[in-house]
């Protein structure tokens, strides 16, 4: 729309029909149509531009849905939404996820809390494949728990994702702890959420894993697998990686792997944080008191 076009006609109002359109036209460097239509068309200033309407808009709530859910990817929710009569390309779906993930990221408010014994962080995502020194393949995934406070790490290998298995693994950081931190975020993954009962609104934690952490006296704290990530864990995992990969096909058991963690955990646990600037072992100590009890163990299993 052009504005000088449309002031330049309120101001000579009253003598538009005495002149020329084409001498007009000429004035404002434009088409004498340009002219007419604007004299003619009282409400163009008014106007409002035309709203199109994306194939994709119909399917937004689902998609947003399973993104957060269950942290579908792109082409599989493309064909899902096909299946729904979504006929759009898969370009648009991937975009509008992308952009989506993005926006989430910078809307994120909830922060690591840094107070003593309040909170631990939880990933078990992470996994890598080696192979030992007779060519037998291990699929290994990665345990990290860190406490906000001290940054003290507890990492262990495991085969499997099942919630038996991440009990197992929160059990044994409860000990190496010597107390259980009184919050403990973690990702929405299978073995926490029940998909079942999830929607978009509410998040419905395992039956299992929930009487678990009354019994171990913490709340669990979910969150989406975009969130943006913890400097410290992703360092963490990138070094452990790097470790463990210095051994691919000189190892012979997967005992062998997990006493090479191990003595990486106590390595990593003696280093200056990146974030505190001090060693996590020691500010540990002060930590320590503020954590809860340790329960009976049997109570847990």
């Amino acid at each position: 729309m052009r504005k000088d076009v449309l002031n330049y006609l309120e101001l000579i109002k009253d003598e538009i029909g005495l002149l020329n359109k084409s001498e007009l036209a000429r004035r404002l460097n434009c088409d004498p149509r340009t002219i007419e239509r604007y004299i003619n068309d009282t409400n163009t200033e008014s106007r409002k531009p035309r709203e199109i309407k994306s194939k994709i808009d119909d399917f937004k709530e689902k998609i947003i849905d399973k993104v957060d859910t269950l942290g579908s990817n792109s082409m599989s929710i493309f064909k899902y939404i096909q299946e729904k009569g979504y006929d759009g390309g898969y370009h648009t779906v991937n975009n509008f996820i992308k952009n989506y993930k993005n926006e989430q990221i910078k809307r994120v408010t909830m922060r690591f809390d840094k107070s003593l014994g309040l909170q631990a962080k939880v990933d078990c995502n992470e996994t890598l494949t080696m192979i030992n020194s007779e060519g037998e393949t291990f699929n290994i995934n990665i345990f990290l728990i860190l406490l906000g406070y001290s940054r003290l790490r507890y990492i262990k290998l495991t085969t499997d994702k099942t919630q038996k298995t991440l009990l197992q693994c929160l059990i044994e950081s409860f000990k190496y702890f010597e107390g259980v931190p009184k919050e403990i975020i973690i990702d929405n993954i299978p073995s926490v959420i029940d998909r079942h009962k999830t929607t978009f609104e509410n998040v419905t934690i395992h039956k299992n894993f929930e009487n678990f952490s009354k019994n171990a006296g913490f709340e669990v704290i979910t969150c989406n697998p975009y969130r943006a990530e913890i400097k410290e864990k992703t360092s963490t995992l990138d070094k452990l990686t790097k470790r463990l990969n210095l051994y691919n096909k000189e190892f012979d058991t997967f005992d062998d792997l997990n006493n090479i963690v191990t003595k990486f955990n106590d390595e990593i646990n003696n280093e200056i944080s990146e974030v505190t600037y001090e060693i996590p072992v020691i500010r540990y100590l002060k930590e320590k008191g503020h954590l809860n009890p340790l329960p009976p163990i049997d109570i847990l299993l």
